[in-house]
């Protein structure tokens, strides 16, 4: 999921292209979606308060993560490196771009600040995208302590799966293939946040053994925010 940040410009024009998708994806069938989401973000915008768990998936050492087989067939997955910031991943993915089209894109060395970039692929047709930071950033400088930037974690962030691939175990696979890469480069942690309300996504984080580490809620009054209200309370 995308989980709050302040209202930008930049982020308005990634909502708005994000219904044009829809919309052309899915036809008129969609409006009814789009109009109940944008009254939602209104509603959202003036007062909140949203519930959040901090998940946590120790990598080292680990033998036992699940090699999840999606409904797909021949789909295999690629990782890039960007430093481009997490949350204009956030902006472009939500309308549909394709990263591997992306200038900024190369392969990922131990070492690097910036996101790691994971596309699925059935042959050439772009399935699946996802992204970690490899350095704290996004509503994790909220929700994480600084004594987080002392080990070797990554951070999630947005997955989108094509429309023409969901319900197809496509997430589950993803989060899967990140937990190995990073493992395999040395990473100790992966974290990620999930909303209390997206109960599929963590039945799904429980599913691969992540330990939730905290709650964390999102108080929001107008157009102001504050992720800084976790229980237990960050040290």
């Amino acid at each position: 999921m995308r989980t709050p940040t302040p209202v930008t410009k930049a982020r308005i024009i990634s909502t708005i292209k994000k219904y044009r998708l829809d919309l052309k994806e899915n036809g008129i069938i969609s409006l009814n979606k789009i109009v109940f989401d944008i009254l939602d973000k209104f509603k959202r915008l003036f007062f909140s308060i949203e519930k959040f768990y901090l998940y946590k998936y120790n990598l080292v050492n680990r033998t036992d993560i699940p090699n999840i087989q999606p409904k797909v067939e021949n789909i295999s997955i690629c990782a890039f490196f960007s430093r481009m910031p997490m949350e204009e991943f956030e902006a472009l993915i939500e309308t549909g771009y394709d990263f591997r089209k992306h200038p900024s894109i190369s392969e990922y060395k131990n070492g690097e600040s910036g996101i790691v970039i994971f596309c699925g692929l059935v042959g050439d047709k772009l399935a699946y995208q996802a992204c970690a930071a490899t350095y704290r950033t996004g509503v994790y400088r909220f929700v994480c302590s600084s004594e987080y930037d002392l080990k070797k974690v990554a951070y999630q962030g947005l997955n989108v799966t094509t429309h023409e691939f969901r319900r197809k175990g496509l997430y589950t696979w993803g989060q899967c293939e990140m937990l190995k890469f990073f493992r395999d480069h040395g990473f100790q942690e992966m974290v990620m946040l999930e909303a209390e309300r997206l109960e599929d996504m963590r039945r799904i984080q429980d599913r691969i053994g992540a330990e939730v580490l905290y709650e964390s809620y999102c108080l929001r009054v107008l157009f102001f925010f504050n992720y800084r209200w976790n229980k237990p309370s960050l040290s």
